[in-house]
C-alpha cells in the first residue's frame, strides 16, 4: 500500500532479504529464488521512489501523517538534542528527519532510492542542518564497514515495512545498528482489506509486498526474533493513506497506523 506513504516509504524499497537468516531452511534453488525476490523488490522500489521523490511531500495526506508520527516518536523515545543519534531507515526525502532534527544531536538517513537521497540532502542543505543530518543511498545489510560501523541510540522506520520483501531481515539489521539500550521505532499500517488488485496499480503492487498490513503478533515475533525486548504495539493514527498513484476516494483509503517499539538489551 503505501507506496504511498511516506516518503519514507521510500526507502522503502528495500525488500531485503538477508539471505543469511533464511539459508538454513532453504534449498539452493529456493534461496536463489528468495534472493531474486529481494532484488526484484528493491529494484521496483528504487525505481518507484526515484520517480516519486520530487512530489511525495505534496501527496495528499503525507504531511499530516508524517507530522503526527514525528510527534508520537518524540513521545516514545527519550530524545536528547545534546546526545541522541538517530538512524532514519527508508528515510525518503527526509520528512520525518526534519521533524526530529530539532530534538536530537544527529540523524543518518538511509534509503535505496538515489532520487530520494538527493532530495533529502538538498533540502537539508537548504535548512542549514547539513552538519547534523545527512543521508546515503544504500541497501543496508548490517555488514562490517557500513555506515562507518556507527551504532545509534534510536532507529526509526516509518511506513516502509510494507515495501520490504523480508521485513524480518530488516528488523534484525536495524537491531544490529542499535547501541545496547537503544530503541527501535517502526510505524506502518495495521491489518486492512482496503487495497487489492481492483484499486491499485501494477507498479504499486510490485513495490508493496505486504499490502494487507501487519498485526501485532507479526511485529512482536519480528522484534523478538531480532533480540529486542519491552515490545509495544500501539494504534497512533487513523486517516487516508497517502497514495500518489491510486485514484481511490479518501473514505476507501482509510488506514489505522501503529507504532511498534522495542529495546536492545543492555550489555
Amino acid at each position: 500500500m503505501s507506496s504511498h506513504s511516506h516518503e519514507h516509504a521510500h526507502a522503502h524499497g528495500y525488500g531485503h532479504g538477508h539471505s543469511h537468516e533464511h539459508g538454513h531452511d532453504h534449498s539452493h534453488d529456493n534461496a536463489h529464488a528468495h534472493a531474486h525476490d529481494h532484488d526484484s523488490t528493491v529494484e521496483h522500489n528504487a525505481a518507484y521512489f526515484d520517480e516519486l521523490a520530487e512530489r511525495y511531500e505534496n501527496v495528499r495526506g503525507a504531511r499530516e501523517l508524517i507530522g503526527h508520527l514525528g510527534t508520537v516518536m518524540r513521545d516514545a523515545a527519550s530524545f536528547d538534542k545534546e546526545s541522541t543519534t538517530v538512524l532514519d531507515f527508508a528515510c525518503g526525502v527526509g520528512m520525518l528527519s526534519r521533524q526530529l532534527i530539532p530534538h536530537v544531536k544527529t540523524i543518518t538517513g538511509v534509503d535505496i532510492s538515489k532520487g530520494s537521497i538527493g532530495a533529502y540532502n538538498r533540502k537539508t542543505a537548504e535548512t542549514g542542518a547539513a552538519e547534523r543530518m545527512s543521508a546515503v543511498a544504500l541497501d543496508l545489510k548490517g555488514a562490517p564497514g557500513e555506515l562507518d560501523d556507527k551504532k545509534f541510540d534510536v532507529a526509526v522506520c516509518t511506513m516502509a515495512f510494507h515495501h520490504f520483501a523480508s521485513p524480518e531481515a530488516y528488523t534484525k539489521t536495524l537491531a544490529y545498528y542499535l547501541k545496547p539500550g537503544g530503541k527501535l521505532l517502526v510505524a506502518d499500517f495495521m491489518p486492512t482489506a482496503a487495497f487489492d488488485d481492483s484499486n491499485t496499480t501494477e507498479k504499486m503492487r510490485a513495490a508493496v509486498p505486504h499490502m494487507k498490513g501487519f498485526p501485532e503478533s507479526t511485529m512482536k515475533e519480528m522484534f523478538e526474533s531480532a533480540g529486542l525486548t519491552e515490545f509495544k504495539y500501539t494504534k497512533v493514527w487513523r486517516g487516508p493513506a497517502p497514495m500518489p498513484d491510486a485514484n481511490i476516494p479518501d473514505e476507501e483509503r482509510m488506514i489505522d497506523v501503529f507504532l511498534a517499539e522495542g529495546t536492545k538489551p543492555k550489555l
